[in-house]
């Protein structure tokens, strides 16, 4: 009797440490299989991404193939099987069917080399498409935009003369567009081209005007706000003087052949008024005197609209006054009252 009640501690105790012991080992299988599930449900999902991209991809692939006109670059059809020159395996019809969708993503500059760009596209040196040669791709540009702007819009000014030499490039800007004004009525289409691809109405007034505009120790934030930020990322924020110039300038170079001379001037004196406005704004330490800036780029004139004859018609061609004139008498009638 005694011995039983002596051990009687030790048989609870034991049974408590087996209890204890099955508890974990059921929390650890419980464990166990929830990271199986994890797993398998992320497996699951990383294979339904990779099918339904897939999928994706082979559709694009066929409507780029066989359903949309031919692009400005001609593609080539799949075939059932392609060779590959490296290894002489070949590759199945499908993939090349979808790389239809894809091509020319990703690529940079070495693909626009010689012997690439002919057999991607099909193409060779004189059958008049090496002209979309020299386009860079999307990645060249982005490279640029993270190499050079980001940099420039990031860039602490730290003397006095940087922005002085900023103001500098927006006035030599300003005698670049007195020159178009002056060459646009002549209709000297391939000289305002080369102008307008130069870097001093591209690269050197963007770099400036992104220097103005990251100018705090210089220049007030009401300043920097009428000078605006670049044009391809002031996204929600304030697209000021810099942003109307260099949307303008791109409007002008892609329409160049396409516009008539008025319609030239009528864009060039948006980025007059719009570098004019940016030399308004600037306080005098930094620019120079008001003769010096008169004797450089002169008075601005200005412009007043005309027609493809030179007559002056208030921005309405006498071809469109008759259907505005119809619109203000519609406008006019009451269609509910009844007669």
């Amino acid at each position: 009797m005694g011995r039983n009640v002596i051990t009687a501690p030790h048989q609870i105790a034991k049974q408590t440490y087996l209890q204890i012991k099955s508890t974990g080992i059921v929390e650890e299988v419980k464990a166990l299989s929830q990271t199986e599930d994890d797993i398998s449900k992320i497996v699951l999902h990383l294979a339904s991404c990779v099918l339904f991209a897939s999928v994706l991809t082979l559709w694009e692939g066929i409507d780029c193939t066989y359903l949309k006109p031919l692009s400005a670059t001609i593609r080539n059809y799949p075939e059932t099987s392609v060779v590959n020159s490296n290894n002489n395996n070949e590759i199945p019809g499908i993939i090349q069917l979808m790389s239809q969708s894809t091509r020319g993503m990703g690529r940079g500059a070495i693909d626009r080399s010689d012997g690439w760009y002919q057999d991607t596209y099909a193409t060779s040196l004189d059958s008049g498409q090496e002209y979309a040669r020299i386009i860079p791709s999307y990645n060249e540009i982005m490279l640029e935009h993270r190499a050079v702007r980001v940099p420039a819009w990031k860039k602490e000014v730290s003397t006095k003369d940087d922005v002085i030499h900023s103001v500098d490039t927006v006035i030599r800007a300003l005698e670049t567009i007195n020159e178009l004004k002056s060459i646009a009525p002549e209709y000297e289409w391939e000289t305002m081209k080369e102008i307008l691809q130069g870097p001093l109405l591209t690269l050197d007034l963007q770099y400036s005007c992104s220097v103005l505009q990251q100018a705090r120790d210089f220049l007030s934030s009401d300043v920097r706000q009428e000078i605006g930020f670049d044009w391809g990322s002031c996204a929600w924020r304030r697209c000021g003087a810099q942003a109307d110039a260099q949307e303008s300038l791109a409007e002008l170079y892609n329409s160049i052949g396409l516009f008539e001379p008025f319609e030239c001037l009528f864009t060039i004196d948006i980025v007059e008024r719009s570098l004019r406005d940016i030399l308004t704004v600037i306080p005098e330490d930094y620019k120079p005197n008001s003769n010096e800036i008169i004797e450089r780029i002169g008075s601005y004139t200005a412009y007043e609209p005309r027609n493809a004859e030179g007559e002056n018609e208030d921005g309405v061609e006498n071809i469109d006054k008759d259907f505005l004139d119809a619109l203000v008498k519609l406008r006019s009638v009451n269609f509910d009252v009844e007669d």
